[in-house]
């Protein structure tokens, strides 16, 4: 059996090797951090998963025993999912069977996921029974189209969204995912039973997010669905603070190691005219095209692509559509090389473009995917720091929607909905906010990542 504080040294040291590798430099922060983990890995390495989620019943808010796991928030770079990475690869024992490290994207593309085949298995088409009519009742028509089944939802089945909680409690005791944050109402809705279940069932999380609990979904329509879920996240975490105003990817000759992210292996070109970046393209070998699967039966087609590894689209064709992170994701999976030509300035009012962009490169950040750059001809931006309008306003408004603000118009403590003289909803402005830190967590990682092409 694992005895109680080995692994607690385990992250300790890992850290301190970086550190004495000059990996890393010492941040009192971080440091803080790893005490808090280390905390966490030695409690981890006791605790009896099994008699805690025994312990939790229909009747009961959650297991009579349980442990608290950890939401590590702060800026851009400083280092949150570094540790978070750490804290996993060293976290072992009877936990390390059932562990499981994941994006927030990837996770909810799995949930909606596991919801949807769990909604499917619980819904049923029927028809009227022909039992209940006698044979000297029956009618003959002459028509040859049949009448249409009844949709018919079996509500004696259990919730899906709890099957699947239930489901994910089973495969994991410890679930790591990386920045946790809340834009649409659906998420909002789905996450609170969720983790409700989760909690119940004595799994233990640990995230990071560029927010605090208390600001997730700030703003957002019907935001008083959430709060429940924002309580357990307090309640079953050690909420720790890791803001500082070093951004250790943009700290020269720590893109690879100090800052948030795994980042290993990548490499990346921005250039300020697309010619230059086809070119670049055209060199790499004849081009393809083929489609390739995504999810629920869906596919992706892929115009240009070459034996190499690389494939080639437009802004418009990957941000400027109705894409998601699973579409992305199926890209970073088949190919080593994106690149990305006609990319505009990016700003708050092109919202919806700005926020697939970002998602784009969580995911190919996450798998390891090089990206080429070819800005549009009237971008004007001269490299990454650039690329983001970070002071833009929505048009038709007369206010910019700044970090802390209260957005206009909710009602009733969020529980409603509202237009804005520029005819933006509620919920797409508290969206819009949260691109103010998408964009610092996109071009922190684009810094890192064109770093690692010298």
């Amino acid at each position: 059996m694992l005895k109680r504080g080995l692994s607690s040294s385990a992250l300790k040291d890992a850290f301190e090797r970086k550190i004495a590798s000059g990996e890393l430099i010492p941040d009192p922060k971080q440091l803080r951090a790893v005490k808090l983990l280390s905390k966490l890995q030695s409690v981890l390495s006791t605790f009896d998963f099994a008699s805690a989620s025994a312990s939790a019943s229909a009747s009961s808010p959650q297991p009579s025993t349980f442990a608290k796991g950890a939401f590590i928030h702060g800026s851009v770079g400083t280092g949150k999912s570094m540790l978070m990475d750490l804290f996993f690869d060293t976290t072992t024992g009877n936990v390390a069977t059932k562990k499981r490290r994941v994006h927030f994207h990837a996770f909810m593309n799995d949930v909606h996921r596991r919801i949807h085949e769990a909604k499917h298995t619980t819904t049923t088409t029927t028809s009227p029974s022909s039992s209940s009519s006698s044979p000297s009742s029956t009618t003959t028509t002459t028509s040859s189209t049949p009448k249409p089944k009844p949709f018919h939802i079996d509500l004696t089945k259990p919730n899906p969204i709890v099957q699947v909680g239930l489901t994910l409690s089973s495969e994991v005791n410890l679930l790591c995912f990386d920045e946790f944050q809340v834009t649409d109402i659906a998420d909002a809705v789905i996450l609170t039973q969720l983790l409700n279940t989760m909690y119940r069932s004595g799994t233990v999380i640990v995230a990071t997010s560029n927010r605090r609990p208390s600001e997730l979904y700030l703003g957002g329509l019907n935001r008083g669905y959430f709060l429940p879920a924002i309580e357990m996240i307090e309640e079953r975490s050690v909420v720790f603070d890791m803001d500082s105003e070093v951004d250790y990817r943009i700290v020269d000759g720590q893109g690879d190691g100090q800052g948030d992210g795994q980042g290993g292996g990548m490499a990346s070109s921005f250039f300020r005219k697309r010619e230059d970046a086809e070119s670049l393209f055209q060199s790499m070998g004849e081009t393809k095209a083929k489609n390739i699967d995504v999810m629920f039966g869906r596919t992706l087609r892929i115009k240009r692509y070459t034996e190499a590894g690389a494939a080639s689209f437009t802004f418009d064709e990957l941000c400027g559509s109705e894409l998601a992170a699973a579409d992305y994701r199926s890209l970073a999976k088949e190919f080593n090389t994106i690149f990305l030509l006609d990319v505009p300035l990016l700003s708050l009012n092109s919202h919806n473009e700005s926020r697939r962009f970002i998602t784009l490169i969580d995911e190919l950040y996450e798998q390891g995917v090089r990206i080429v750059i070819g800005c549009a001809a009237d971008n004007g931006a001269k490299g990454i720091e650039e690329l983001f309008d970070e002071g833009s306003k929505i048009d038709g408004g007369e206010r910019t929607i700044e970090n802390g603000d209260d957005v206009e118009g909710v009602k009733n403590g969020g529980w409603m909905d509202a237009k804005q003289s520029n005819g933006l909803v509620v919920s797409e402005l508290a969206s819009v906010k949260e691109l103010r830190f998408a964009f610092q967590r996109a071009g922190s990682r684009l810094h890192e990542m064109t770093r690692l092409d010298k």
